[in-house]
């Protein structure tokens, strides 16, 4: 019976040991997470918060993540990365897009590009989320239709998948969900 007792108590101690470096590094891998996420964010000029959610919704922040031919946290095609290396003269590859600091990089950039794009628009960051989700012609019906209508701007999102996902990111960028102090946070 001692000898039983002495196993499970071992046991235990092992269980708790293997739950602390989970642990560990669960919350170090967050952390980087978040900070790579703040710095892009901080890079390209768009809010930190906002383009955290966009990353949580696209991804749930798994950085291998592939479906149909989007790859990273960002769901981004090999065409953003090869109009970002255009742009930018830096050299890409695919595979680049499941290397998560790349995947931030170009998906920031996307980011603030699609909001440059709609800021003659009331609203730009509904229009620029939407555009994650759908075609460009499609946003600008929806955005050209919201134009005389001083109610809320997401009311003329028609496609209700597109909306259902701009208006998780809103409101998931207005929840603090960060671990840390960042920059942002004061």
């Amino acid at each position: 019976m001692r000898i039983l007792l002495k196993t499970f108590y071992w046991l235990f101690v092992a269980l708790l040991i293997a739950a602390a470096a989970f642990c560990s590094v669960v919350f170090r891998r967050s952390h980087q997470l978040e900070t790579m996420i703040a710095r892009e964010a901080e890079r390209q000029g768009v809010d930190p918060r906002l383009f955290a959610a966009l990353v949580e919704r696209c991804s749930n922040f798994q950085t291998a993540f592939a479906d149909h031919e989007r790859y990273g946290l960002l769901a981004l095609g090999a065409e953003d990365g090869r109009a970002w290396a255009a742009k930018t003269g830096v050299p890409f590859d695919t595979f680049d897009l499941f290397d998560p600091q790349k995947n931030l990089q170009i998906g920031a950039w996307k980011f603030e590009m699609a909001v440059r794009e709609w800021t003659h628009e009331r609203d730009p960051q509904i229009w620029a989320l939407a555009g994650w989700k759908t075609n460009r012609e499609t946003v600008r019906a929806w955005a050209v239709s919201a134009r005389n209508d001083s109610r809320d701007a997401l009311r003329h999102v028609a496609d209700v998948r597109v909306r259902g996902f701009v208006a998780d990111i809103l409101q998931q960028s207005r929840r603090e969900k960060f671990t840390v102090i960042l920059p942002w946070a004061k």
